[in-house]
C-alpha cells in the first residue's frame, strides 16, 4: 500500500467519519484507484445521514461513473437517473 491508500485508511477509520467517505472516494475516483473501495465508501456516505443534499446528488453521480467506467451500464444508468431526480430541485 502507498501513502495515499494508507492515509485514506487512516480517515475513514476515524468515528464520526461520515463527511470524509465522500473526499476519500472522490479521491479514488479521481486517480482511478480501487473502483471497489471507492463504490463502498459512497455506499456508507448514503447509508449515514445525509449532511447535504447536493453531496447526496454527487455520490450518486460518482457512482455512476464509476461504473460506467467499469463498464456496468446498468448500474451507471440507475445512480445516473437517482441524482437527475435530485438536481429537479436546483435551478441555475
Amino acid at each position: 500500500m502507498d501513502k495515499m491508500q494508507d492515509a485514506l485508511e487512516y480517515a475513514i477509520s476515524v468515528k464520526n467519519h461520515n463527511h470524509v467517505l465522500m473526499q476519500a472516494a472522490q479521491i479514488l475516483t479521481r486517480t482511478k484507484r480501487n473502483p471497489p473501495q471507492a463504490i463502498e465508501l459512497l455506499r456508507q456516505y448514503l447509508s449515514g445521514p445525509p449532511l447535504e443534499d447536493a453531496s447526496v446528488f454527487k455520490a450518486h453521480y460518482f457512482l455512476g461513473n464509476i461504473y460506467q467506467q467499469g463498464g456496468d451500464t446498468q448500474a451507471a444508468a440507475q445512480e445516473y437517473r437517482e441524482a437527475l431526480a435530485m438536481a429537479k430541485g436546483y435551478t441555475l
